[in-house]
């Protein structure tokens, strides 16, 4: 059953090398770091001018990572940041750089739980920020945005907030969305506009 449910709601993203920059004869080169896995997520983190992978199912085991790995630019390596406080392991999540907050917002996604009554595994919807070294859970106010996975983010620069769009809220087959919030920090938003890109 859980191969199926991430056959079906998983995006197929594997996140175990990174290409590093390209040499002078343009070709690439691949360089392996940790086990490779599914779902997880890769965001550059502009405040602290690095890479940072999170989560992620492994292959052939029961288990979402709840690790977070970062990409250390000089010496072309990958490097495990452990922390004691850290989001429950999971797939499918939002992990996008925030400037207002000078980190990365980690949101949402599927996570295992041995008491949830599909399959063992559940929706989260809680929200994290990750500051280069270490996790805080964030408590936005307001009506909470409804968990989901695989969904879209982006930060607007202009309006100094960040967008999400559509995301799945199924586990057992593909139920899309076209719901659009916003994220100013503090509080999520829904917002509704007269046009919007179709369910996804």
């Amino acid at each position: 059953m859980i191969t199926l449910l991430h056959r079906l709601v998983l995006p197929l993203c594997a996140c175990s090398c990174l290409a590093g920059q390209l040499p002078s004869q343009g070709r690439w080169r691949e360089i392996h770091a940790f086990e490779s896995r599914l779902g997880a997520n890769l965001a550059y983190d502009a405040t602290a001018q690095r890479v940072f992978c999170f989560g992620g199912f492994f292959s052939g085991h029961v288990l979402y990572s709840d690790n977070i790995w970062e990409w250390a630019w000089r010496s072309n390596a990958w490097k495990a940041r452990q922390t004691q406080l850290r989001p429950r392991g999971r797939v499918g999540a939002v992990l996008a750089y925030f400037p207002a907050h000078k980190g990365l917002v980690l949101y949402s996604g599927i996570t295992i739980d041995p008491k949830a009554p599909f399959a063992g595994v559940r929706f989260v919807n809680d929200t994290w920020l990750w500051k280069g070294r270490q996790w805080n859970q964030l408590k936005p106010t307001g009506i909470p945005i409804p968990a989901r996975n695989i969904q879209a983010a982006a930060y607007d620069p202009k309006r100094k907030k960040m967008l999400f769009f559509g995301g799945n809220i199924s586990l057992m087959v593909i139920n899309p969305l076209d719901e659009t919030w916003e994220f100013d920090g503090k509080a999520w938003t829904q917002l509704f506009p007269k046009h919007k890109p179709a369910k996804r």
